[in-house]
């Protein structure tokens, strides 16, 4: 390339002789520094100078009125005192309208410096602008700025700063107010008037927040994230980070796009907030003064309207309701209108049922299943919250960047206020109490009622110097369907005397007379005064008593009562109450309060303590003895409203302590997690062990403390003596002798001492095990105790060693519980589980060793002596003879044992052929002494009547002895019970841990009393369960199964019973045996209304019904359906079940002759032909089975004919039917021996139904044998 003429260097330096820098120091100067801003020459970028948004504002702008006033006062001010710190330039400027172009890119009002305080000036500004309108973005951040700073200044109180705020944005309401002060906190960098101002000499410098220094920004540098009202371009980048499409924003590591943070419009209602109220909530918050009634009617007609039809008919429908003032409220039920409806009927279902109905029709329609989803999703976890929070606030700020971009000028959304409220951010952030504010200075006085209305129809009378005021008596609600009035004389016979004097409770009493007298649960009564709460703690001290009473006795050493009165004067009034109340009890009352002291043997002599607050609240604070108060099983608190009064914190500490105290006791031994600082608790493996088998806190401790995985059955055995449940089993002195004599005789060696006692349990628990019999009256009542505690305690220790993984521990745990239960040692045979069998056999069989696969086919020659081969020998040759002669052969066989008995026949059945009988002897002695059989020519076997009824109904003959032997003719229905809960077969009821209190007071609450009752007696559990059933009184767990067994073996024994009274020609005992097994069937007595029979029938219809002339199931179907409907008052399905009952109800037509006519002499035959026609009208498939819900198993109907004479209660015939559609059979009895006319009764009796029986008298004209 040629060079230009002239050489570079001096090409070069013409080139520069025009630059500013060769030619600036030709320009005079100032003196003074150049200001930054000032124009330098130099060509620059306008970047960061200028923006798209500034386009205009040289036009005028106008502020509102009250900004102005308050600019004009703000520079008054200044004017007058220089010293106080001044606005920025910027405000000035533009408050006098010099805003240019340039100056609004350096000069910005405050400038969040987080992503939070970010978000929630964003709200702040979103709220501002719903208060003032469609205004410009710098005004609206200038009001912010002034809110701000009236939210976050130091000399203003709650009220200044919102009238102070009222002033810039008009007037706000509670919930805006205090939606204000919370968005307010969560701006953090918010320093005053001058946060984010430029500084005074013209250079932006702001504050590190980490070091504390100045820190000048280049004012190239893209300031992206300065205001979101910046419309940005699509190639612009900003903070957040690009990752899933052009929109998207990253918060706390997940991504979320602009469709997963748009909030809408505010309108969506979680269907988990949606109850029966909500509806009526939301009328009250948009009419601030309705009235609740026409707010709740007002709620069920916008229900109606929003049910049905297409959006535009809701809307003009719910425009009529509410007007066009409350169209907010309108646009949210319209956007809800599935959802309000549906979830509203789901909160008014009545039962679990018709909830079931109305989610499976939601179910079936998507829409509507989608709601349902949401009603079952569960609560978001902590994280999910946070990220909600954000969302929350970030779509807000979104909507309103949108909003501005599209140039609305509208105002906001009116529910967007309601959406931050009702929110979960909102919800979760810590708020700021004014405590003067919050201050309750009424106390118990409290009149929440801001009106006080005299109630309709009273009216006032003017008088000389006063005036009178009539008030009409208030009228009682009315009864519920099971609702009654509980009469002294219905209670149990022990608790009357408390209530001497009283014929009945009241209806408050009677309400809770069930919970209080029978339950050991919590109960807050809240009722007037003089409503009779007094007599409800009276029966909870009743159910305390009765928890210990043993035979009619009470022992009173066992618990103490705490009552907890406001006053001394009443603590006196109540302790003479109580005194003369329990005085039948020997129950000592005594005071404790600041004028009555108690010394320690008066405190353990009393059983009911009456104190006040304060003096209870000092004596469980002690640290010293608290042996009595740790004896309190009920705590009483009298005028417990007090908690809004001064004595609040004293009542509100002792509540606290006594639940304090246990938690602190379970916690020590390791049954629950305790926090003591929030006062919840989690159970534990060794409190679930410890609650499911009834074991003491302290024995799960023990066992917890000591167990190690290589301990034997001799630590396991040391360890069970050491249970605290037999803390009082004491060894006494007569006792040693024996107790050294079963030392000897039980195979785990005992190491300790005689002396301890626990060295007696562990002799007595291996005794159980070996059936060692023992001689002391008292060592067998300990053994008996025990017993009752060795199987759920191992199995406790079983279940801890299971938990830890200690295999071998837990094999040896689980053996030792399978010897308790089953009274043998695991190497002795598996025989001796069965009873009978002779102890030398087993002995036999334990010394062979046989493993127990052997036992399947060991033949009897293996464990025989040779006697059973010349038996067998003999038989044969008995067998040739009668053979060779032709005549029969008859062999007894003889068995010392029924079990052997048995196995020699089945053993010769094969061998020889069919045989006709084996009896074994012990069993043939029994049987001839009760009757069942008899024995001719010590040969001849002959089975009685007794003999015969008891292997038909397949029950013992013990069993059909006692039947014969207890019952006489004039038992009645409470004898008929004692000799049914008698029998045998109730003999192997179990007893268990902790059942005697539940029997107990089954049998306190009974119709019939029982003499003497041992709870631990099965034939005394039997009755009280049969009892229950007839009173239908609920029975769980365990005694449930034992009632089911008592109810499934009842029907047939009293089938047996009506054979043998039947025998005895007894004939009301005949009939009452009869509706003993109506009662069983049914689960009811005989004197309850025949119309509990029928499902969903409770004792108030029943007893409505009787008031209405309706005493009978026929009665009641003879009613029309309508008249039912209006009488029973009954959901139409409960109806159908109703009428369902009737048509199955047995209408039988009985018919009867007599065949011989009039031809029937003294002491001849009479046959009575009896037909019965089964109405099968209305069950075209047959009868069914019976409707009896309370027995355990379905039963078909039977009947009985029976026919007497009630003259001489004499029973002449019998016969049983089961009867399907028409039967017809015949009747013979023995006709008078005196000659005349002589009336009979025949009888039709149900083995099933109360109600439906019959009876009819007829006429035997008897003449003499010869003729007239």
């Amino acid at each position: 390339m040629e060079e230009a003429p002239g050489g570079g260097a001096e090409a070069r330096a013409r080139s520069r002789q025009y630059d500013y820098a060769t030619n600036s120091n030709l320009v005079v100067t100032t003196g003074s520094p150049r200001p930054r801003d000032d124009p330098t020459g130099e060509p620059g970028a306008l970047r960061g100078r200028i923006r798209a948004r500034s386009f205009g504002d040289r036009a005028l702008q106008t502020r509102p009125p009250e900004l102005e006033e308050k600019s004009r006062g703000r520079n008054a001010r200044d004017a007058a005192d220089p010293d106080l710190p001044r606005r920025d330039a910027k405000r000035a400027r533009r408050a006098a309208g010099e805003v240019g172009v340039l100056s609004l890119a350096d000069e910005a009002a405050y400038e969040p410096r987080t992503k939070e305080t970010r978000a929630a000036n964003e709200a702040l500004l979103g709220v501002i602008q719903q208060q003032l309108g469609g205004q410009p973005p710098d005004v609206l951040a200038d009001a912010a700025d002034e809110v701000l700073a009236a939210l976050k200044s130091d000399r203003m109180r709650d009220p200044d700063r919102r009238k102070e705020i009222e002033k810039l944005i008009n007037p706000v309401s509670d919930q805006m107010f205090d939606l204000l002060v919370s968005i307010g906190k969560l701006i953090t960098d918010f320093h005053g008037a001058s946060a984010g101002a430029p500084s005074g000499d013209g250079t932006d410098m702001t504050l590190d927040d980490d070091i504390g220094v100045a820190v000048e920004f280049e004012e190239d540098e893209d300031d992206s994230d300065s205001n979101f009202y910046q419309v940005q371009d699509e190639s612009d980048e900003d903070d957040t980070v690009e990752l899933n499409g052009p929109r998207a924003m990253q918060m706390d590591g997940e991504l979320y796009d602009d469709g997963m943070l748009n909030c809408g419009a505010g309108l969506t209602v979680d269907a988990q907030d949606i109850d029966a109220c909500w509806l009526q909530r939301k009328i009250s918050q948009a009419y601030q003064d309705i009235d609740p009634q026409r707010s709740q009617k007002l709620a069920e007609e916008i229900l109606k309207a929003i049910a049905e039809g297409d959006d535009r008919d809701v809307e003009n429908r719910l425009v009529m309701l509410l007007n066009y003032e409350k169209f907010d409220l309108i646009k949210l039920l319209l956007h809800n209108r599935l959802q309000i409806v549906w979830c509203t009927s789901l909160a008014r279902a009545e039962d679990e049922e018709q909830r079931k109905k109305i989610a499976e029709e939601m179910m079936s329609k998507p829409r509507l299943a989608t709601i349902l989803e949401q009603l079952h999703a569960t609560r978001a976890s902590a994280k999910e919250r946070q990220v909600n929070l954000e969302r929350s606030i970030w779509g807000e700020a979104k909507r309103l960047l949108n909003n501005d971009i599209a140039g609305t000028d509208g105002a906001m959304d009116s529910s967007a206020v309601d959406r931050y409220i009702e929110s979960g951010w909102f919800k979760g952030q810590r708020q700021q109490l004014d405590l003067d504010n919050l201050s309750f200075l009424q106390g118990s006085l409290l009149m929440s009622n801001k009106k006080c209305e005299l109630p309709p129809g009273s009216f006032r009378i003017p008088q000389k110097g006063y005036e009178e005021v009539h008030v009409p008596a208030l009228r009682a609600m009315p009864y519920e369907s099971a609702e009654k009035i509980v009469k002294i004389s219905e209670m149990p016979e022990w608790a009357q005397p408390a209530f001497a004097g009283m014929t009945q409770l009241n209806r408050v009493q009677s309400k809770v007379y069930d919970t209080a007298l029978f339950k050991p649960d919590n109960i807050l009564l809240c009722a007037p005064t003089g409503a009779g709460k007094t007599n409800v703690a009276m029966l909870t001290i009743l159910h305390q008593i009765g928890l210990h009473m043993k035979c009619g006795e009470f022992d009173n050493t066992k618990y103490k009562i705490v009552y907890v009165a406001p006053m001394k004067a009443l603590v006196a009034e109540v302790a003479g109450n109580l005194s003369a109340r329990l005085k039948e009890y020997n129950v000592t009352v005594r005071e404790l309060s600041g004028d009555q002291n108690l010394t320690k043997l008066q405190i353990d002599e009393t059983q009911i303590i009456v104190t006040t607050p304060e003096k209870w609240d000092i004596i469980t604070r002690k640290s010293g003895d608290r042996t009595y108060t740790q004896m309190v099983k009920l705590l009483i608190i009298d005028e417990i409203h007090l908690l809004h009064d001064n004595r609040g914190p004293v009542l509100e500490s002792i509540v606290s302590r006594t639940v304090h105290s246990a938690a602190n006791l379970l916690d020590r031994n390791n049954l629950i997690n305790y926090d003591r600082r929030t006062g919840y608790f989690q159970v534990t493996d060794l409190g679930r062990i410890a609650s499911y088998y009834y074991i003491s806190h302290r024995t799960i401790s023990t066992y917890n403390e000591y167990l190690k995985p290589t301990m034997g059955y001799i630590e396991l055995c040391q360890l069970f003596s050491l249970s605290e449940e037999f803390k009082y089993v004491i060894v006494r002195q007569d006792e040693k002798m024996e107790l050294t004599k079963l030392l000897d005789h039980v195979p785990i060696p005992v190491k300790e001492n005689l002396e301890e006692p626990g060295t007696k349990i562990n002799v007595l628990l291996q005794a159980y095990i070996s059936r060692l019999k023992l001689e002391g009256l008292s060592l067998g009542s300990d053994m008996i105790y025990i017993r009752q505690s060795a199987g759920r305690l191992v199995r406790a220790l079983f279940e801890m060693v299971l938990k830890r993984g200690w295999a071998q521990l837990v094999e040896k745990a689980l053996n030792l519980s399978k010897m308790i239960d089953m009274k043998m040692w695991s190497v002795q045979t598996p025989l001796r589980q069965f009873p009978g069998i002779p102890n030398e056999f087993l002995m036999k069989l334990e010394k062979k060793e046989l493993a127990w696969e052997r036992y399947y086919d060991l033949s009897s020659q293996e464990i025989g002596s040779g006697k059973t081969i010349c038996a067998e020998f003999a038989i044969l040759r008995n067998h040739q003879k009668a053979v060779s002669c032709e005549t029969n052969m008859r062999v007894i066989y003889i068995a010392p044992l029924e079990a052997l008995a048995k196995e020699r026949y089945r053993d010769w059945e094969r061998k020889f052929g069919e045989f006709a009988r084996v009896v074994e002897l012990t069993v043939l002695v029994d049987l001839k002494s009760s009757k069942c059989l008899a024995i001719e020519e010590d040969t001849y076997l002959k089975t009685l009547n007794l003999g015969l009824i008891a292997s038909y109904y397949y029950i013992s003959y013990t069993t059909i002895e006692r039947f014969s032997s207890m019952l006489t003719q004039k038992t009645k229905i409470k004898g008929l019970l004692e000799v049914l809960a008698s029998a045998s077969e109730y003999a192997e009821l179990s007893s268990r841990r902790g059942e005697e209190e539940s029997i107990e007071r089954l049998v306190r609450h009974q119709r019939f009393s029982i003499e003497n009752p041992n709870s631990g007696d099965p034939h005394v559990k039997a009755n009280a369960l049969l009892q229950a059933h007839f009173s239908r009184h609920m029975v769980v767990g365990n005694l449930a199964s034992d009632q089911r067994k008592i109810l499934l073996s009842a029907y047939r024994l009293l089938q047996a019973m009506v054979d043998v009274v039947s025998s005895n020609g007894w004939l009301s005992l005949a009939l009452s045996a009869m509706e003993l097994c109506q009662m069983v069937i049914q689960g009811m007595w005989d004197r309850d209304s025949v119309l509990l029979q029928l499902p969903h029938f409770t004792k108030e219809l029943a007893r409505r019904c009787q008031e209405n002339g309706i005493e009978s199931i026929f009665n009641l179907a003879q009613m029309s359906a309508d008249d039912m409907r209006d009488l029973l008052q009954l959901p139409c399905s409960q109806l159908q079940d109703i009428i369902g009952f009737i048509k199955r109800f047995p209408n039988i037509a009985m018919a009867y002759e007599v065949c011989e006519g009039d031809d029937i002499s003294a002491g001849g035959n009479v046959t009575l032909q009896v037909t019965l026609e089964h109405d099968m009208t209305s069950l075209p498939s047959g009868t069914g089975p019976v409707h009896a819900p309370r027995y355990p198993k379905p039963k078909e109907e039977g009947w009985w004919v029976v026919i007497g004479d009630s003259s001489t209660d004499q029973l002449l015939a019998i016969k049983r039917v089961a009867l399907q559609k028409r039967a017809r059979l015949k009747l013979e009895f023995t006709a008078a021996a005196e000659v005349g006319k002589k009336d009979y009764m025949v009888f039709l009796m149900s083995d099933s139904y109360l109600g439906c029986d019959q009876e009819y008298e007829f006429t035997v004209n008897v003449k003499y044998a010869g003729g007239d």
